[in-house]
């Protein structure tokens, strides 16, 4: 409930963090609270990024269109909104982060109380979540053969939606550098084009 009201919910969460709270509900987080980022563009220690992820992610499905879109894809909105919040959390671990965040983000969606099929999904989304924004910025998003990889890789319509999200969300998080009109763009083109390959539609069309 918290993670889906967008940036109003950042005062809450750094109160919790401050006192204590949110450390003692999840003990797993604790090697995250203040870590530097190792890349540059980064605006906000670790767990701050996570936290700013996560209300990126609110704000998007509030309030642009194309996001509200997506949303109505994906059968498991808790999966996503956990996803975003531990997408990262691989970093206080080592890398790749992506990998070495899965135990991690396990552990804490159990804490958490979620079910297993939606911790399930949650590890997909921790070790997916740079296939879109790494494909779209370093492949030729019209090469068909790439959306066939990205929808093999993918697998379904929902979590296609979910990481489409993610990346947003996490690169507005990030900052410009991360996420700008011209990167949003080539993630849609690589998306559009996965969901047809899903849909099993000629992704040319």
């Amino acid at each position: 409930g918290v993670l889906q009201r967008g940036t109003v919910s950042l005062s809450a969460l750094a109160e919790l963090d401050e006192v204590g709270v949110w450390t003692a509900w999840i003990p797993e987080w604790g090697p995250l609270r203040g870590r530097a980022q190792r890349n540059p563009y980064h605006r906000f220690a670790l767990d701050r990024h996570a936290w700013h992820a996560a209300a990126e992610l609110g704000e998007l499905v509030r309030r642009a269109p194309w996001a509200a879109e997506t949303l109505a894809d994906i059968d498991d909105r808790e999966a996503l909104f956990l996803g975003v919040l531990l997408h990262d959390v691989g970093k206080a671990v080592g890398e790749p982060h992506a990998e070495t965040g899965v135990p991690l983000a396990r552990a804490i969606a159990a804490r958490m109380g979620a079910s297993p099929a939606t911790i399930d999904r949650i590890e997909r989304l921790v070790r997916l979540h740079l296939v879109l924004p790494d494909a779209a910025q370093r492949r030729d998003v019209t090469d068909p053969a790439l959306a066939q990889e990205v929808a093999a890789t993918v697998g379904d319509r929902s979590m296609l939606a979910m990481l489409h999200l993610l990346a947003a969300a996490d690169g507005q998080a990030t900052g410009p550098t991360a996420w700008s009109p011209w990167i949003a763009t080539l993630v849609q083109r690589l998306v559009t084009k996965g969901r047809a390959v899903v849909d099993e539609a000629d992704p040319d069309e």
